[in-house]
């Protein structure tokens, strides 16, 4: 009786997938398939694909590389707007900005990352290089296809190019703009106090942020001056 519920069980599961399959819409087969049709170009590299998300993560040095499908929560079943991240991922960063809370490891979140980029920084030479993209029931798909596949050009040249911590530390140092005081801590902490030093120095100097936080950085700048 076990064997036969597990069973029935397992085939009832196979006709959810099924059906919820045959329910999408033509925009949701689009979306999906320009998305597998992406991979293509990622799994020769390593990259794991898991839904809308394609990771490459180093377990020993604990840094990975995401490239994030987003869909808008404007767009619908008919009318998918979306844009795609290519993104970073340290664990330290995120150890650092959790308050010792957490390390993702190799599931991490594209939100969890150090650098976050979205794909048309890759393509600002181009005449139209829109972050949002939209997929209707009518929409050209080969048109579309040629479109991402041109702006992948260059972002999977810039992840080619990190390809150690060391590479990952250099571009926080260079790029990173999201919570100064976490990007300093990583940077002093692995080694390079230099660095974290000049970072606060000039992110002091460019004062963008709240009260608290400058206050963070002028503390920060003094604990490790010392």
């Amino acid at each position: 009786m076990f064997f036969c519920s597990c069973v029935v069980m397992k085939k009832s599961h196979i006709s959810k997938i099924r059906i919820t399959q045959l329910m999408k819409t033509e925009s949701e087969k689009k979306f999906d398939t320009l998305v597998s049709h992406v991979f293509t170009f990622f799994k020769p590299l390593g990259y794991k694909k898991k839904g809308n998300n394609f990771r490459l993560y180093d377990k020993q040095a604990e840094f990975g590389k995401i490239v994030n499908f987003q869909k808008s929560v404007y767009g619908n079943k008919q009318c998918i707007s979306f844009t795609i991240n290519i993104s970073i991922y340290l664990a330290d960063y995120e150890y650092h900005w959790s308050k010792g809370k957490r390390k993702s490891g190799e599931n991490f979140a594209e939100a969890s990352c150090v650098i976050r980029n979205r794909i048309d920084k890759f393509n600002w030479h181009h005449p139209i290089h829109p972050q949002w993209f939209d997929i209707k029931e009518e929409t050209d798909f080969d048109k579309l296809k040629e479109e991402i596949d041109f702006n992948f050009v260059n972002a999977i040249s810039y992840l080619d190019k990190i390809k150690t911590k060391k590479d990952v530390l250099y571009e926080i140092y260079t790029n990173a703009s999201d919570l100064p005081d976490s990007v300093a801590k990583t940077l002093f902490y692995n080694g390079q106090k230099n660095q974290a030093l000049n970072f606060l120095e000039q992110t002091i100097k460019r004062n963008n942020y709240i009260p608290e936080m400058m206050d963070k950085l002028q503390k920060l700048y003094q604990e490790f001056s010392k």
